[in-house]
C-alpha cells in the first residue's frame, strides 16, 4: 500500500516522505526507517525533560502520522485481507 508518511516538525514545517507499506506492517515502523533518535543532553532522570528526541533531515520531530496518497484517510496499520474485502464491498 503506497502511503505518505507526515512528519511535523518543531520548526513548524512539514516532512513528508512517499514510500510503501509491507503487508501487516505499521506507519510508525515505517516512520523509523526515515527518522533518527538522538539522546537529549539535559536529560536527568526526575527533571521532567524527555531521554530520546526523534529527528527528521537534521529537524526534532513532534508528531507522525501516515496517509493514503490521495491524502483522504489515515493509515496506521496495513491489512491487505481487510483492503481485499472492501474492494468487495464487505467490511
Amino acid at each position: 500500500m503506497k502511503i505518505l508518511i507526515i512528519f511535523l516538525l518543531l520548526n513548524g514545517e512539514k516532512g513528508i516522505v512517499k514510500t510503501e507499506l509491507k503487508p501487516y506492517e505499521f506507519c510508525s515502523d515505517k516512520a523509523t526507517e526515515f527518522s533518527y533518535f538522538k539522546e537529549n543532553e539535559n536529560y536527568k532522570p526526575g527533571n521532567g525533560q524527555v531521554w530520546i528526541y526523534r529527528y527528521f533531515e537534521g529537524n526534532r520531530v513532534g508528531a507522525i502520522y501516515c496517509l493514503t496518497i490521495d491524502k483522504k484517510y489515515l493509515v496506521s496499520y496495513y491489512d491487505p485481507e481487510y483492503e481485499k474485502n472492501k474492494k468487495k464491498g464487505r467490511k
